[in-house]
């Protein structure tokens, strides 16, 4: 018999001046994410407002739905290169590329480079 779950109270609006960062997942989650206009809308907001955008292995499937990797430099999980070149973004192979606001990294084995980055962003954005 399957495991019966309640679904959670709904959380409080979320507010988007309240976070320096946006960070994309990898796995699975944004080939169904980014359908979701909602999460889309996150997405520009962030850019539109200069905020961070980090996405890691697939989660750059999500900029590149968000119409956000025009013109911008981006490594990416091997699978999703041509989607984000397709999206108008320069498929860079590193362990981590920062192109304005965007930082982005190709899988989970690169995560010191990408960290290191996201980290170095955020301490941007504390002093700025």
């Amino acid at each position: 018999m399957p495991k019966q779950f309640r679904p959670r109270p709904k959380s409080p609006q979320r507010r988007q001046a309240d976070y320096d960062a946006v960070f994309c997942i990898g796995g699975r989650a944004p080939e169904y994410l980014r359908n979701d206009p909602r999460v889309l809308a996150i997405l520009r907001e962030f850019d539109t407002t200069g905020k961070w955008i980090f996405a890691i292995c697939h989660g750059v499937q999500l900029v590149a739905a968000a119409g956000l990797l025009t013109g911008k430099k981006v490594t990416c999980y091997e699978h999703v290169r041509l989607e984000a070149e397709a999206a108008g973004g320069r498929y860079v192979k590193a362990d981590a590329v920062r192109d304005g606001r965007l930082v982005s990294s190709p899988t989970w084995r690169e995560h010191p480079a990408l960290y290191r980055e996201v980290f170095a962003c955020l301490r941007e954005a504390v002093t700025t």
